[in-house]
């Protein structure tokens, strides 16, 4: 069987507030993985950037390779 519900998020956030903390736990335990999903692709997009391409990073990283191979002679 299935229900649909709607609730809204300040009745939910006051009734969660009035929880046990066991059920607490519970519902945080049904949550988690989406709020950690959430803050991992959060900090991903963070360090997105369209400043320099991939083949930019390469070429610098081979520029300093090559300069500090021949230094190290």
């Amino acid at each position: 069987m299935n229900v649909n519900m709607t609730i809204d998020s300040e009745l939910l956030i006051d009734a969660a507030a009035k929880m046990q903390i066991d059920e607490k736990l519970k519902l945080y335990e049904r949550i988690k993985d989406d709020i950690i999903q959430y803050r991992v692709e959060e900090i991903l997009n963070s360090f997105k950037t369209d400043d320099i391409t991939e083949e930019e990073i390469t070429e610098i990283v081979e520029h300093v390779r090559s300069e500090r191979y021949k230094n190290r002679r």
